[in-house]
């Protein structure tokens, strides 16, 4: 009876998805014993100097990607018969447009004044002008050809091991000579994407997905030593910038204060001369890099930009409230204590080693109403001072904060850095 129950045709759909789900485990086992295998020979990186890809499985953050971080000079991609050279829609909008249907798109930095810069139908202009790590005044320009030029190229093969899974090819486009190559099961998958995907995520396995063999070969991909030093020219690098040194805890930097472990700056301050509301607006990417080619260095948020080296330092610090800053040779960290009442300046070389510990002269009373409260929030360099902007009163109500300057003699800074 169970027998006969289990055979209805009612069981049939299940059945089915049984039998998919254990095919499709055998074929991804075996994708993946092949996958870790020749991962295991691949080169961490393998430089190449621009890259066409045959298997339309780029999108618009993957080429910036590439463009940006891994340097290469250009990259190449088919244009659908429907005019499309991306694969699907993602941040940067909808899919990339050619005015052509069929041929390539050729995809490169260039200067802004370009006349084949490119701009995203659905994506408000300036597009890609005022991003990190991209320099102001660059665009992304877009050509299109009836026949590529670069001189490698990624393509779908059959494994040689298996002909039912796929091999991630890149080859030299003249010769054919094949450089790498990493197989999958992409084609063999329950619900398979029209196109492979490159997922930039690190997993502890992810030949174990059975998907990845394309992502994976893209992932060693790195710009020539020709390709990144064209690219620097439009692009800085970028680095992280771990921060070392800092109290951990508000009792840490009020036990640094009670012990007098502190080196009193002597500062300056008073009301914010200017426009309050235009300063909080005004520093975008441009203006950013504009003040940090001025001064040798700058802050933008939470990145450390040095032009003199094209270098952008992420900085990476979770802990204390407060603003990051810059002189020519430091990196200023503001932190507000709002119990303590009292401000404290941490200066680090940018390497991110802590070189000194200060605080203030006691910071100028405009009522005797409240406690007053100073929260950092920008910063200039102007003459032989840095200048701490802020809002200086109680945390509650408008009318209760005022715009606020700091001053800070550069001397003195480089004078705390000197002792180190």
């Amino acid at each position: 009876m169970a027998a006969t129950a289990l055979l209805s045709p009612i069981w049939y759909p299940v059945l089915e998805l049984e039998v998919q789900d254990r095919r499709w485990d055998i074929t991804r086992h075996k994708a993946s014993e092949i996958c870790a295998g020749e991962v295991s020979r691949l080169p961490q990186t393998i430089p190449v100097d621009n890259l066409l890809d045959e298997t339309a499985g780029l999108n618009s953050d993957d080429i910036i990607h590439l463009l940006t971080t891994v340097k290469l000079g250009f990259v190449e991609v088919k244009v659908s018969p429907e005019g499309f050279f991306t694969a699907y829609q993602d941040r940067y909008g909808a899919n990339w447009r050619s005015p052509l249907k069929g041929g390539y798109a050729h995809l490169e930095l260039g200067d802004v004044r370009s006349d084949d810069c490119f701009y995203p139908k659905d994506y408000p202009e300036p597009f890609f002008s005022n991003w990190l790590p991209v320099k102001p005044r660059t665009c992304l320009r877009a050509t299109y050809l009836a026949n590529p030029t670069a001189k490698s190229i990624v393509v779908e093969a059959k494994s040689a091991l298996n002909p039912d899974l796929s091999t991630w090819v890149l080859k030299k486009r003249d010769t054919g000579v094949v450089v790498a190559g990493v197989t999958d099961a992409y084609r063999q998958a329950k619900y398979p994407y029209p196109v492979p995907r490159w997922d930039r995520r690190e997993w502890p396995d992810r030949c174990e997905s059975g998907l990845s063999g394309y992502g994976l070969l893209l992932d060693r991909v790195s710009g020539s030593k020709q390709a990144t030093e064209g690219s620097d020219r439009w692009v800085m690098s970028r680095r992280p910038l771990e921060i070392v040194g800092i109290p951990p805890t508000l009792a840490a930097v009020k036990q640094l204060q009670d012990d007098g472990k502190l080196t009193t700056v002597k500062t300056s301050d008073g009301p914010y001369v200017g426009d309050w509301a235009s300063l909080k607006n005004r520093q975008t990417w441009s203006e950013a890099y504009a003040a940090g080619v001025k001064q040798g260095a700058w802050v933008h948020g939470n990145s450390l930009i040095v032009p003199g080296t094209n270098t952008i330092y992420d900085i990476q610090y979770q802990g204390l409230n407060g603003k990051w800053g810059t002189t020519t040779t430091q990196l200023i960290f503001v932190h507000a204590n709002a119990e303590a009442r009292k401000v404290v300046f941490f200066g680090f070389d940018f390497q991110g080693q802590l070189l000194w510990s200060a605080q203030p002269t006691p910071l100028t009373t405009w009522t005797d109403s409240y406690a007053l409260h100073f929260e950092p929030e920008y910063f200039e360099m102007i003459g032989k001072s840095l200048l701490v902007h802020g809002n200086y009163g109680h945390s509650v109500g408008i009318e209760s904060r005022r715009p606020w300057t700091i001053r800070l003699p550069l001397s003195d800074l480089t004078e705390l850095q000197n002792r180190r």
